[in-house]
């Protein structure tokens, strides 16, 4: 694909994209490598998390000027975050055929706007310490590399004191 910007529509997710979603989540954990959710899964879970009467999730989708959805990302607001609120991005993701054509950048701008619109005082987001596209499309934003958070995860099903408790 050439490295050729095309004019890119940001929009909130709406129920008629979910089918749209879908195909980039499994293209996205196709790419990394992560086991794939079945699509019907998924569909109740974007439904129930993103679109449902109490969301845990924000979507933001990137449009060709053909209407092809062609990237994502999920997000969230996060307080306190420092003493203020934050947007943090989950997912970033732009099919593989759309890449170096600005809709990574699109969809980053449009977070930003989302941002200043909540008076969050900055986005942040994680990226793969192997992934050196990745890493430079986020040095390419003007974003720093924060050097002093590692990030942890626990299954929720574990109980956190198990270790302790025996």
């Amino acid at each position: 694909m050439s490295d050729t910007t095309v004019p890119w529509t940001v929009e909130p997710m709406r129920v008629g994209d979910v089918r749209d979603v879908c195909r980039l989540l499994r293209e996205a954990d196709t790419s990394l490598g992560v086991e794939l959710t079945a699509e019907s899964i998924q569909r109740r879970r974007i439904r129930q998390w993103v679109l449902g009467p109490k969301p845990v999730m924000h979507v933001a989708l990137a449009r060709d000027d053909r209407g092809t959805t062609a990237g994502f990302a999920t997000y969230c607001f996060l307080w306190p975050s420092e003493g203020h609120l934050a947007l943090c991005v989950k997912i970033l993701f732009v099919s593989s055929g759309h890449r170096r054509r600005g809709a990574g950048s699109a969809l980053m701008r449009a977070l930003h706007a989302e941002a200043a619109a909540h008076e969050c005082t900055r986005v942040e987001w994680f990226a793969l310490s192997d992934d050196a596209v990745g890493r430079a499309f986020c040095a390419s934003l003007g974003a720093r590399l924060h050097e002093g958070r590692i990030c942890y995860t626990l299954p929720s099903t574990s109980d956190p004191l198990t270790p302790w408790l025996h």
